[in-house]
Formats: structure tokens, C-alpha cells, sequence
């Protein structure tokens, strides 16, 4: 962790975070079912998705949007998961018990405190925290891959806009950053929000309810597919899924197709 700025900008930038955090949580949290998007975007409509009775669920790989920082150059592959719930039970997937499945082996995500510790001790981070202070703001710097992929999944429309807006705009809220520590505490605090309110919950999804999180595998590994586990009311359902690339254009830089197991 570099070490925090002091004075007015740091008065600033508590009372910014206080407001991105309060966006985070009006735009994040799905307390009803949200209005359908587009069949495309349905999770049954992804390549590889899984379904049952009452559910479907896919996984699809992150993409970044534009000239930001792209969390796979910083040690990071998110994984969106995509569930939505087709019954009138309310089952549960905890990101604890998701797992990244490559050729060499198995991994489990990094909870996003973690994901935010490692990207920043990359060179990207850096380059970013750099064009940020040449830039006056941070949250201009962020890309908004994480946020358009999982506005457009949970619904398009102002989901597409309020997801856009956290995975690349939060920032925008702290100020012109004077120095480069400053700039990277900035930085920091734009990805703590993003990574934070972007996560997978282990929450119940309501009846006939859309839920969607990131989960935050290491970047580099290989990995292809995740294995997740569905709990409801005392049954447990386990199942492996290939990631998806993104069912629409993300960026100039497609994910590539899972290895074959």
C-alpha cells in the first residue's frame, strides 16, 4: 500500500468514496427481478451455459472496453457469472465454492480485496496511476470492461449505463490528483470500488429473479471453465462450464476459446 496524501485532497476524496460507494450499492444490489434483457443475453443463450429445471447459468470472460486499465495485463482474469433463477425457490452460489479449471491444475478466485492487492503490485497499474496524474483523474484511467459486460447482462438500458459508469467513471468523483502517490491511492480506491461492488454474492437469487458477479482468477494460468456449486434448501448441485467470450463486442481483444479438457 503507498502511502495516503494528506490535506484538502484527501477530504475530497473521503466524501467521493462515500458517494461511489452509495452508487456501488444503489446500481449492485438486486433485491427484485430486474426487467429481461435481450435473449441473446439470457445465460441459456451463452455457449456452454448449463440449465435445469429452474435455472441457467453461464460464465462468460471479461473484456476490456478501451484504452483503461486492462485488468488482464494486471494479474487478473474476471469471470462473470450469470444465473438466473426460472423457480420459486431462492438457491445460492458461493464465490467461496467457485473454482477456475485449466490444463495444470485448479484455482480458486481471490476474494476482492485480494484481486485489488495484486493488480496493483503490477506494471500496469503503474503505467495507469502515471496517465492518471498526466490526465487530472483517476477513474478516467479505469476501463470499463468489468461494468458494460455486467450492465448489458443484467439488463442493458440504464443497466448498461449504471454498470459503465462504476466499471469506468467512479473515479471521476475524487479529483485531479497532484502527485503520483496520490494518483495510485486514487487509483486504488477506484478499483477497491470497482472490484468490490462488481463481486459475486453469496446471496440468494429471489424467485424468478437475474443475478449476476465477477469472480477474480489469477491471470496466466490457462483457465478455461469453472466448476460452481448451486445450494438450495438442503440439495447441493455441482456443475462445470466453459467460459464464454462476451455474447457482443467488448473490444478489440476477444477471449480466447477455453482449452479443451
Amino acid at each position: 500500500m503507498n502511502p495516503l496524501f494528506s490535506g484538502p485532497a484527501r477530504a475530497i476524496a473521503a466524501w467521493a468514496a462515500a458517494v461511489a460507494a452509495a452508487l456501488c450499492l444503489a446500481s449492485c444490489v438486486v433485491a427484485t427481478p430486474p426487467p429481461s434483457p435481450p435473449a441473446v443475453f439470457e445465460p441459456a443463450g451463452i455457449p456452454g451455459s448449463v440449465s435445469s429445471a429452474e435455472w441457467d447459468i453461464a460464465a462468460v470472460a471479461y473484456a476490456e472496453a478501451g484504452p483503461g486499465l486492462d485488468y488482464s495485463r494486471a494479474g487478473l482474469a474476471p469471470v462473470l457469472i450469470v444465473f438466473r433463477n426460472r423457480g420459486g425457490r431462492s438457491p445460492l452460489v458461493d464465490p467461496a465454492e467457485v473454482l477456475g479449471l485449466a490444463p495444470g491444475g485448479q484455482y480458486a478466485p481471490y476474494p476482492p480485496y485480494q484481486a485489488v492487492d495484486v493488480a496493483e503490485a503490477t506494471t500496469a497499474f503503474d503505467e495507469s496511476a502515471k496517465a492518471a496524474l498526466r490526465g487530472g483523474a483517476a477513474g478516467a484511467i479505469i476501463g470499463a470492461g468489468l461494468g458494460t459486460l455486467f450492465g448489458a447482462m443484467v439488463g442493458g438500458g440504464d443497466a448498461l449505463w449504471q454498470g459503465a459508469l462504476i466499471g469506468g467513471g467512479i473515479g471521476a468523483f475524487t479529483g485531479a490528483a497532484t502527485s503520483l502517490p496520490e494518483a495510485r491511492y486514487q487509483l486504488r480506491r477506484d478499483m477497491e470500488a470497482d472490484l468490490s461492488c462488481l463481486a459475486l454474492r453469496p446471496v440468494p437469487v429471489a424467485p424468478f429473479g437475474l443475478m449476476a458477479g465477477y469472480v477474480y482468477f489469477p491471470s496466466g494460468m490457462g483457465i478455461g471453465w469453472v466448476r460452481l456449486t448451486v445450494r438450495v434448501e438442503g440439495e447441493a448441485f455441482s456443475y462445470e462450464l466453459p467460459i464464454a467470450p462476451p455474447p457482443f463486442p467488448v473490444s478489440g481483444r476477444p477471449a480466447p476459446p477455453p482449452p479443451a479438457f
